[in-house]
Order: C-alpha cells, then structure tokens, then sequence
C-alpha cells in the first residue's frame, strides 16, 4: 500500500488527481484506524481498497499531466 501511495506521489496525484488522493489518504488512514482497532482482517481488506485506489490516483494523475492540466 505504501509503495501504491509513493508512486502516486511521485506522479503527482496532489496536484493532477486531487479529490482521488484525498479518497485515498482517507482509506489509509481508515486502514490504520481498523488495525488499532485490533481487527486484523478488515484491516488487511481496507488495506487492499486504500491501495487499489491509490493505483488508480496514480493512473489520473498521470493521464492528468499528460494532457497538461
């Protein structure tokens, strides 16, 4: 998930893919929230949507700054 979150990151989903990052940085830290919780599995589940949606940010991003907005 991490490794998912840098490359967006790096393609720079802030900028070109804002509210989808902002999805994203949510399902992380719902992630995180579900882990403390102590619910390991529906953290690991949170986990994989967090990072299936950075994925995804990260292709808008993309796609994004390549037609320059």
């Amino acid at each position: 998930t991490l490794a998912a979150r840098e490359a967006a990151r790096r393609a720079e989903a802030e900028r070109y893919a804002e509210r989808n990052w902002s999805r994203a940085e949510e399902a992380l830290v719902a992630a995180a929230e579900t882990l403390e919780g102590g619910s390991l599995n529906r953290a690991q589940r949170a986990a994989g949507d967090a990072e299936s949606r950075y994925r995804e940010t990260e292709a808008r991003a993309l796609t994004g700054k390549a037609r320059g907005r």
